[in-house]
């Protein structure tokens, strides 16, 4: 199995749309980060999905994951032979959403106080672990993992043969933290992931018109960008 991680990013996932039909041609099988049911209606329901979306991912979500969503109907039209396998639970965008407002609210405390707690940060990140975990992802030949450390993850606990990326591919502070949390990176780095995390969420994000531009930035943040390069983590192939 390979692993192709896509930034969470309106530009990575149209990129990605764009070459899904490439990518399902050239190895049968396909897992995709979508909830199960929205592809199934998808299918079922081609003109109804963007509707139907709703119930499982908010606006913000929706306008990220559009461009996959709208070609999961051709795509099981054209491939019938093929698997196509949506392996996400049907709560996962909603449980993000949660966690990002839990996010939100560490993010007002360090702002209001200027000091941050560094235990509560990551006793948030860990209180995840029993979600996604590689022992879930599907049998394919393929699987599109979303953002870097659910990539990374999946690379190292399943042994995929490669990891690759069709757009810049870097670990988001929040992926860090994610990382910490799992036990990949020591949590000496912390206190500098949560600096950078402060920084990406109440700067880049909120000044930026979308994803796509507040990633940039951060990919532009030299002093970040020092700190993943001195973790010495597995940099995808861009293909």
């Amino acid at each position: 199995m390979d692993v192709i991680g896509v930034p969470i990013t309106e530009r990575g996932v149209l990129r990605l749309s764009r070459r899904i039909f490439e990518f399902t041609r050239l190895y049968g099988s396909i897992g995709l980060p979508l909830p199960h049911s929205l592809c199934l209606l998808a299918v079922t329901a081609p003109s109804r999905v963007f509707d139907l979306a709703y119930e499982y991912m908010n606006s913000s979500q929706l306008r990220v994951w559009s461009s996959l969503i709208a070609i999961i109907p051709d795509l099981a039209y054209r491939f019938p032979d093929n698997t196509m396998v949506c392996y996400l639970s049907d709560d996962s965008f909603k449980s993000s959403e949660k966690f990002g407002y839990e996010i939100a609210s560490l993010l007002v405390k360090a702002k209001a106080y200027n000091k941050v707690n560094v235990s509560e940060w990551l006793s948030l990140f860990k209180s995840r672990i029993s979600g996604r975990t590689a022992s879930n992802i599907p049998g394919v030949n393929l699987l599109v993992a979303d953002g870097y450390s659910w990539a990374y993850r999946v690379y190292v606990e399943f042994k995929a043969e490669k990891f690759i990326s069709i757009d810049k591919l870097i670990p988001t502070p929040l992926d860090l933290l994610e990382l910490i949390a799992y036990g990949y990176i020591g949590e000496s780095v912390a206190v500098k992931a949560i600096r950078h995390a402060i920084r990406y969420l109440g700067e880049y994000i909120i000044t930026s018109r979308n994803l796509t531009e507040a990633y940039e930035k951060l990919a532009n943040d030299r002093e970040y960008i020092s700190l993943i390069e001195n973790l010495n983590l597995v940099k995808p192939v861009v293909i």
